[in-house]
Parts: C-alpha cells; sequence; structure tokens
C-alpha cells in the first residue's frame, strides 16, 4: 500500500479505501484509523497514549501524534511568587 505524509519518525499506511495505520519508522504499529460514515477518523492507538480517538481526518490524527512526541519533556522550573511582608 501506498505511504502518505511520511514524518522523521512515524508514516500513514493506506491500507484499502477506508483504513489506514500509523507506524513507526522501524515497522511498529501505532494505531490503526477508519474513516467513518460521517467523514471521521476513528483511531484505535495500540499503545495508551492521551490523544482523542476521533480526527477530521488520518493526515490530522498523524500530525497530534507528532505533536505530542515532540512536545518538551520533564518538568519546568517553577514560577517565583512574590511575597508582601506581614502587615503590622
Amino acid at each position: 500500500m501506498k505511504n502518505i505524509e511520511p514524518t522523521r519518525r512515524f508514516r500513514l499506511v493506506a491500507r484499502g479505501d477506508r483504513q489506514w495505520e500509523i507506524c513507526t519508522t522501524d515497522g511498529s504499529l501505532v494505531a490503526r484509523l477508519t474513516r467513518t460514515d460521517d467523514d471521521t477518523a476513528v483511531v484505535e492507538w495500540v499503545r495508551t497514549l492521551p490523544l482523542p480517538r476521533e480526527y477530521s481526518s488520518p493526515q490530522a490524527a498523524l500530525a497530534d501524534l507528532v505533536m505530542w512526541e515532540e512536545r518538551p519533556r520533564g518538568g519546568t522550573k517553577p514560577i517565583p511568587i512574590p511575597h508582601a511582608p506581614p502587615s503590622p
């Protein structure tokens, strides 16, 4: 089947008229996608990810996965809270 919009780490592979898979570049399956009659893409994530199960298109699901994967990791430095001296 043909690949659509490859990224550095993921690729979207068409598996029929209404079926796609998102795979890593080394071939590991990340998600299965199905285009519904109302023109949305329903996603079955193979591993637990904090991402939606419905998208407007398979390309939107791939873009969301890439954004999530490229997010900054780890905590950030706390924002200092200004303190006022105690009132007399």
